[in-house]
């Protein structure tokens, strides 16, 4: 048998594109339309034939199995390989001739609730910002200060929670003594409610009241 010689690049993109590296014996024997790691194979098995009408797109399987020989079985044949890639490439042409479907996006109805947003009141104020995570998830960081004439404390949360009926929880414990936080988010607005003793966050410093995205 003559010696292997290599196919062009301009050879071996015409085969790959035609074929969409889809297996012409997959595809005939058992209608298999799955993307495949492959080789380009010689229908007449002959390695010095690289016309285009001689090579064809098989998978690493197939290629092995083609191109042995055996007396045992009936193998497959350069006529019924040439048959399952005319089928093969009528078959992409056919659906590649259709017009591209794609799936359209899906906005994400969280994302309305991500965001800045601050509370301002005079001698304190506070601010959260909220993230999606996915699957509901949000993460909130938050900040409170509040200044008297000598003085400041601030106080802050972190935490990850699920968004409920509008509704994200946090609370804490601190020796015998609970400390809850409800955010109202709804519309661009969050409405905070908190419990706890005065020294959770330190003197004067609070998380309550109403906030809007900015």
């Amino acid at each position: 048998m003559p010696g292997r010689s290599k196919t062009t690049p301009s050879v071996e993109e015409q085969i790959l594109t035609s074929s969409r590296r889809r297996c012409a014996l997959c595809f005939g024997l058992t209608r298999d339309t799955s993307l495949k790691r492959g080789q380009i194979a010689h229908i007449d098995r002959d390695p010095a034939n690289n016309d285009p009408d001689n090579l064809v797109f098989l998978c690493l399987d197939h290629h092995a199995e083609y191109d042995s020989t055996s007396r045992q079985t009936k193998g497959l044949t350069p006529a019924e390989l040439r048959v399952y890639r005319t089928s093969l490439y009528a078959s992409i042409q056919s659906e590649w001739s259709k017009p591209a479907a794609f799936t359209p996006a899906v906005a994400d109805p969280l994302a309305a609730v991500s965001g800045h947003y601050v509370l301002e009141r005079p001698g304190s104020s506070a601010e959260f910002q909220i993230s999606h995570l996915g699957n509901g998830v949000m993460q909130v960081s938050g900040l409170a200060v509040w200044s008297g004439a000598s003085s400041a404390h601030t106080g802050t949360v972190d935490f990850v929670g699920d968004l409920r009926n509008d509704r994200l929880l946090f609370a804490d414990r601190v020796g015998d003594n609970w400390y809850n936080l409800e955010l109202k988010v709804r519309d661009g607005t969050i409405h905070a409610v908190e419990s706890s003793n005065s020294s959770y966050h330190g003197m004067n410093v609070s998380f309550a009241g109403d906030y809007r995205r900015v």
